[in-house]
């Protein structure tokens, strides 16, 4: 059985509540207004933006992470033995797409029974979700995990749709990471993945500019591709962490302090350098894209530095196993699932009755107690279905290798 790292596990615990502040603050256009990189002169909400506190909201980074410690959790397996496929995506289905399917079922039935109205003294952000009816197409990609129209009725599964695809073809990625060095890997991955991702991103839509559909295929695979590269970091992580110990364990206390300094410039190097932030969204095509690899790839160096922190560090270890982390961990998926919903739902339900602060303030707390009840009702439901499936797939194949050796045995009889 591989072993489960559960300060990792409180890790993807309070990114996930750093997702869930992102996006409630995100509601409030000043806020809107400093993620897109916009002139902003209130001194309070430049702090916050611009400086570690940055830490609690940042949103993005935090997909980073949890692209990264997937390779990682991912990869164990694979390093001890080689699962069967079947088996492999039969959980990895069942883990991710039925919580998933739920999530956006009971948002459109909320959607349905609210009936919300627009909200002018609200962000555009916050009122392009909830803003239309499902079409057919909306339908079937949602289904198909296409991605398209994914902010209306969800705003975090487009995350979704590219873990369910990384993680289907995941076990290429190991065969590298199991034949190869770390060198070799990471160059020879890094390059494919960026090479497919500025192919697609570049190169196809010249192809064919006058098919939209296609187009939006080609952006959607890209980007597949682009966090690709993420679940290979923490694939290598994984399985050279022995090594990263031995290396880490050797730094001085004094070092070690420098390295958390450089984690949390890494991290948060969008606000640091908001000139590089800013181009990944208001630059033309070639500059968001540089952008965004020199930030993206910046916060994956962070999150090695952090994953090796905390598995070589006793006393944060014995932070991040606090229950309440623990808990936070284990509900993270449906925290990070429910809370687009619970936002939604707050602020349209309670608008006559609260101000927004007072309603912001709740929605974190509200989140954490429905990813409570979906994790009981909805995340570990399907986790049992996955097992129960492989342990029948299982278990027939058994039977029916028994039933054909017993056959044999006849005719040799």
């Amino acid at each position: 059985m591989s072993k489960r790292y559960e300060e990792l596990d409180s890790l993807r615990g309070l990114a996930s509540s750093s997702v869930v502040i992102h996006h409630t603050l995100l509601t409030s256009s000043v806020f809107l207004a400093a993620h897109y990189h916009e002139e902003i002169s209130n001194p309070l909400l430049k702090l916050f933006a611009y400086s570690p506190l940055h830490l609690f909201w940042a949103g993005h980074e935090a997909v980073i992470l949890f692209f990264v410690l997937s390779g990682f959790v991912l990869s164990i397996p694979f390093t001890n033995r080689k699962p069967h496929y079947g088996n492999y995506v039969i959980k990895r289905v069942t883990r991710i797409y039925l919580p998933y399917i739920f999530s956006i079922a009971l948002s459109y039935t909320l959607y349905i029974l609210i009936q919300p109205g627009t909200h002018e003294t609200l962000s555009s952000w916050f009122n392009h979700m909830w803003s239309r009816d499902l079409t057919l197409k909306d339908i079937l990609s949602f289904i198909l995990m296409y991605g398209e129209g994914s902010h209306n009725i969800n705003t975090v599964i487009w995350s979704l749709v590219h873990e369910m695809r990384i993680s289907l073809f995941f076990p290429l990625i190991m065969l590298l990471v199991n034949k190869y060095s770390w060198k070799t890997s990471l160059i020879a991955g890094v390059s494919l993945f960026s090479s497919l991702w500025l192919y697609l991103k570049i190169g196809f839509p010249k192809q064919v500019d006058s098919i939209e559909s296609l187009n939006y295929v080609a952006h959607s695979f890209s980007m597949t591709f682009y966090y690709s590269s993420f679940f290979l970091i923490g694939a290598l992580v994984a399985k050279n962490k022995d090594r990263l110990s031995s290396v880490f364990n050797n730094f001085s206390k004094t070092f070690k302090l420098s390295l958390i300094i450089i984690g949390t410039f890494l991290y948060t190097i969008e606000w640091w350098m908001p000139k590089v932030g800013y181009y990944r969204y208001n630059g033309n095509l070639y500059e968001r894209l540089f952008s965004t690899a020199i930030v993206d790839y910046a916060v994956g160096l962070s999150v090695i530095i952090l994953f090796v922190y905390t598995l070589n560090s006793f006393r944060l270890k014995r932070i991040l196993h606090a229950k309440p982390l623990l808990i936070l961990g284990k509900v993270s998926y449906s925290l990070y699932l429910i809370h687009p919903i619970v936002l939604l739902s707050s602020i349209n339900l309670l608008k006559d009755i609260l101000p927004y602060t007072a309603i912001f303030m709740l929605v974190p707390v509200i989140s954490i107690i429905m990813a409570m009840i979906m994790y009981k009702f909805i995340e570990e439901p399907s986790m049992k279905l996955g097992k129960w499936l492989v342990g029948y797939r299982e278990n027939r194949k058994y039977t029916i290798r028994k039933l054909i050796y017993k056959m044999r045995e006849g005719i040799s009889w």
